[in-house]
């Protein structure tokens, strides 16, 4: 990928296009190690397949928004994986670029944003007291 932006920045075409043919090539014979699925989403042909799927395998979440599995019910495994089976949000509301993000890192993520914003509040809250203090 850097050799073909790099061809493509000189406006070097036909390099360009050996190196996406290359590309190609590679993706088609590795397909399996270049993707990974993160998520499926199932539609039932009946109502009641679908709240025998719901009764047997979803699982809840506790406070922190990680998977509990019911230990009574036999878990569903794929690509010998533990899966978990939930509700999905309608497929138009759902930003499907951020699906491969483990919700851990967000969480560390937003945890970070949260203390830049803390931090930069205190250093300005900071800086009017000292303001303050100087004009008195």
């Amino acid at each position: 990928m850097a050799r073909r932006g790099h061809h493509l920045s000189r406006n070097n075409l036909v390099q360009a296009e050996r190196v996406e043919v290359e590309i190609s090539n590679l993706v088609e014979k590795n397909m399996d190690k270049y993707v990974e699925p993160v998520a499926a989403f199932v539609t039932f042909a009946s109502q009641e397949g679908y709240e025998r799927c719901i009764k047997h395998m979803k699982c809840e979440t506790d406070f922190l928004g990680y998977p509990v599995f019911n230990p009574s019910e036999p878990g569903f495994k794929l690509l010998g994986q533990e899966q978990v089976i939930e509700e999905a949000h309608e497929p138009s509301n759902i930003i499907w670029e951020n699906l491969e993000i483990p919700q851990s890192v967000r969480n560390r993520r937003k945890v970070g944003a949260s203390l830049m914003v803390c931090i930069i509040l205190f250093i300005i809250l900071a800086g009017v007291g000292y303001v303050k203090v100087l004009s008195a």
